[in-house]
C-alpha cells in the first residue's frame, strides 16, 4: 500500500475537517488508495501557521462547521491515521484548501478507529506489509 506523510495539522484537517487536497510543490502521478501518515515532525511555527489559515482562510461559515480546533499536545504524530483516493493532481482548484502548485485531490477518506504509528518517509512510500495488512483489515480494503 502506497502512503504520504503530511505534516501536523494538515493531516488532521484531511481526516476530520474535509481538507480535500494535499498541498505539494512537485506533480504527483499517483493515483489509488493512499494511506495517509501523519508525520512526527511539528514545529510551533508551522502551528501558527496553520491557526492563522483557520482563522482567516478558511471562512466563518467552515469555522461553524468545524469549531474545533485541536491542540499541538493533541495532534497523533508517526502514524497512519486515515486512507483515502488519489483521483488526481491540480494546478487549480475552487477548493479553499487549495494552495498550489500542485494540488493532490482526495476522496472517499476512512479515518481509522486507532492510528497505526509507523516510519514515514519523503514522497509516497511503500508501508510495511505487517503495516499494510492491519490497515487493509480494519478497513476492508481489497
Amino acid at each position: 500500500m502506497k502512503a504520504l506523510s503530511i505534516r501536523q495539522p494538515w493531516a488532521w484537517a484531511i481526516a476530520h475537517a474535509k481538507k480535500d487536497v494535499e498541498n505539494r510543490t512537485w506533480h504527483m502521478r499517483y493515483r489509488g488508495v493512499l494511506a495517509l501518515h501523519a508525520s512526527k515532525s511539528m514545529t510551533r511555527s508551522r502551528y501558527e501557521t496553520f491557526e492563522r489559515f483557520w482563522r482567516e482562510g478558511l471562512g466563518e461559515e467552515y469555522i461553524r462547521r468545524f469549531p474545533l480546533l485541536p491542540l499541538a499536545s493533541d495532534l497523533i504524530r508517526g502514524a497512519v491515521i486515515a486512507v483515502a483516493e488519489a483521483v488526481d493532481c491540480v494546478h487549480e482548484s475552487e477548493s479553499r484548501w487549495f494552495a498550489g502548485p500542485h494540488g493532490l485531490l482526495l476522496q472517499n477518506l476512512r479515518v481509522l478507529a486507532e492510528p497505526v504509528y509507523c516510519r514515514g518517509a519523503l514522497g509516497f512510500f511503500n508501508l510495511p506489509k505487517e503495516i499494510a495488512m492491519k490497515i487493509e483489515e480494519e478497513l476492508a480494503i481489497v
